[in-house]
């Protein structure tokens, strides 16, 4: 049985796994997600490592926080916890907005982390392709016409048909709705606190694009790419290809038939790939 436990970290208490032995390997879930999507990576990885997994602040079992959930502050959240608990070099493994943040922990602390496994990088400022509704979440910076937008974002999530789209847009062709990982989204995306997470890290998106992350991608080149091959949240043509070039990764892994949470819904085949690079 995984035990979860707690930690104070700057302004937030974070909820979090630690299990196995080893060198470490950090988990870092999706942007409104939570450390459960790992499940099948936990139970298989800590025969062999010491799997640690955290719920970022205002998702999961975590606090919230009354800073932006920009990615400096999940940054520097990340830093303190690794430093709480006593990690000092590392594997990681991200998942969308976890993906962009293991980038920036790479780019700032390339001593520290030994390999780096990226998972469906978070779209940023891209998952809002083009018209006003990109202008009004990311050029205007009046917080007065914030917070009515914010407002308005969080009726259209909870009381539109809008909302029946979740949580079916993270996963693939065929989900499993009687899984744990999909039940569990389904009550946190009735969780005020999760609602009110999830919008204040759209509206961040713009600090999250991945080229404002990239200092230097001769960093990150080679790691492990991965992507759902039915990403209904970055989808592999317009994001995966592009995120590749951008990181100067050669090769990206297409899981096909699955989407967002890949490693939940085809964890053989994922944990297959991580295992085989963090060995090669």
């Amino acid at each position: 049985m995984i035990t979860e436990k707690k930690c104070k970290c700057l302004d937030v208490t974070i909820n979090y796994i630690d299990e196995g032995e080893g060198v470490a390997m950090v988990f870092i879930h999706n942007g409104g997600g939570f450390l459960q999507t790992w499940t099948r990576q936990i139970e298989y990885f800590s025969s062999w490592y010491r799997v640690i997994a955290l719920d970022l602040p205002g998702f999961g079992e975590s606090t919230e926080s009354t800073s932006s959930y920009s990615l400096d502050y999940y940054f520097q959240v990340l830093e303190v916890f690794l430093t709480t608990i006593k990690v000092e070099k590392m594997i990681i493994v991200g998942n969308c907005i976890g993906a962009t943040l293991a980038i920036k922990y790479k780019n700032h602390s390339p001593h520290k982390v030994i390999k780096l496994v990226l998972i469906n990088i978070c779209p940023g400022e891209r998952l809002i392709p083009s018209g006003l509704f990109r202008i009004f979440l990311f050029r205007i910076k009046s917080n007065l016409f914030k917070a009515g937008m914010k407002r308005i974002i969080r009726l259209i999530f909870t009381k539109t048909p809008l909302r029946n789209r979740f949580p079916d847009i993270l996963f693939g062709q065929h989900p499993d709705k009687l899984s744990p990982v999909y039940k569990k989204y389904l009550l946190k995306f009735k969780d005020p606190r999760q609602t009110r997470s999830r919008i204040n890290l759209l509206f961040a998106s713009d600090t999250y694009t991945l080229s404002r992350v990239l200092e230097n991608n001769s960093y990150i080149t080679d790691s492990l790419l991965i992507w759902g091959g039915c990403n209904k949240v970055a989808d592999l043509k317009r994001e995966g290809y592009y995120h590749r070039d951008i990181c100067g990764i050669k090769t990206i892994n297409i899981i096909e038939g699955s989407g967002h949470l890949l490693m939940y819904e085809s964890p053989a085949r994922t944990n297959k790939l991580i295992r085989e690079y963090i060995e090669s």
